[in-house]
């Protein structure tokens, strides 16, 4: 066992929602896998859900396998998993052993254990952390989540504090299977460098006509929250629904955590979209791009002024938020019915043909 070890991690595209940005963290070693995130991420599921008898408004990917079972679905991702209690030796001899054989460490925990992490001494809450990297030096490891505030970034903690944490979830019963769909598991994540896809500019543009005119059934497996699949919406309607309800909702104690989430998958949405249109720029009017880019901006200023009003409760700043989600709509149509038409044109051309080849390994 060596002294200390990091794999390879890369800041991601999505990082609204841990478990999506824990993949795609270990994705950004293999510039082959681009394609692959860049159509999946492509559609927003949107609606009413009720959780633990608290109605919440959600937005969110709809992406393969859901939120909490995302890297299942992934061809780039290894999976292999086990039970906690098939641990015979310490966890963290466990972990640092998987991380010598180059495996990602998912797996639960009880956040009051664990520093920068938005429960630290303060509740125990069970939550899914990756572990990527140990230094026997400091008796630490590397791992990434959404941290102290909410941003999602990568952080240590002890061997000491990751083992207090394992008992913890052990002695409050927090691996019951109700918790979440990781509860008493450990995941071993891997790259799998020999997957190859044939994702086309015609898969693309197809994709972003879902996206434009979404329609009630969908094909990809839905797995994000056990809700009647009538009750979610798809699509560009999203600017209408988050229009409707800010003003609304949003004022509201209970929902600003909520909102600013919302708000951030939005955000993050335009990135992505943003991304393809850098992408695809050999075979577009790079006048498109910088439009993206341009309603991506929007979409920043839409989360400041969510977060100035966080601070300061003026309710104009809610209302010039309805206002900037009203005016977006429509511009974001004309620029995706025009992207959709130029990869319609190139319907046959693979995506990789865009995609830079070298992979790189391990650090």
């Amino acid at each position: 066992m060596a002294n200390m070890k990091n794999l390879f991690v890369k800041y991601p595209l999505i990082t609204s929602f841990s478990p999506y940005a824990n993949t795609l963290s270990i994705l950004g070693q293999n510039n082959k896998s681009l394609p692959w995130v860049l159509l999946n991420f492509i559609q927003l599921e949107y609606g009413f859900l009720n959780m633990s008898g608290t109605t919440l408004i959600d937005v969110n990917f709809y992406c393969p396998g859901g939120l909490n079972n995302f890297f299942h679905f992934c061809p780039y991702i290894n999976v292999a998993c086990m039970e906690k209690t098939a641990v015979e030796a310490s966890l963290s001899e466990f972990v640092m052993k998987a991380i010598d054989e180059n495996h990602y460490v998912y797996l639960n925990v009880d956040n009051y254990y664990i520093p920068y992490s938005q429960f630290f001494k303060k509740a125990h809450v069970p939550h899914s952390i990756m572990l990527f990297g140990y230094n026997t030096a400091t008796k630490s490891f590397s791992y990434s989540d959404n941290l102290e505030g909410g941003k999602y970034g990568y952080s240590t903690c002890s061997f000491e504090e990751l083992n207090l944490s394992h008992a913890s979830c052990a002695a409050n019963k927090m691996d019951e299977p109700d918790h979440s769909s990781t509860s008493g598991l450990i995941y071993l994540l891997s790259i799998n460098n020999d997957y190859e896809d044939t994702i086309t500019l015609g898969n693309m543009a197809d994709k972003l006509e879902q996206y434009l005119y979404p329609t009630a059934s969908c094909s990809i497996p839905r797995l994000n929250y056990e809700v009647p699949i009538e009750h979610i919406k798809f699509g560009i309607g999203v600017y209408d629904f988050l229009s409707q309800y800010t003003v609304e909702w949003a004022r509201h104690d209970n929902y600003m955590d909520v909102f600013s989430k919302n708000f951030h998958v939005l955000h993050n949405h335009k990135l992505l979209l943003t991304e393809i249109g850098k992408v695809v720029s050999p075979v577009i009017d790079m006048g498109l791009v910088a439009e993206l880019y341009e309603i991506q901006q929007e979409t920043e200023i839409i989360m400041n002024l969510y977060l100035k009003y966080r601070i300061t409760k003026n309710i104009d700043l809610l209302k010039k938020i309805e206002q900037k989600l009203s005016g977006l709509k429509q511009k974001e149509s004309d620029v995706l019915v025009d992207l959709r038409e130029a990869l319609e044109a190139k319907r046959e051309v693979s995506v990789c043909e865009f995609i830079p080849q070298p992979v790189r390994s391990f650090q």
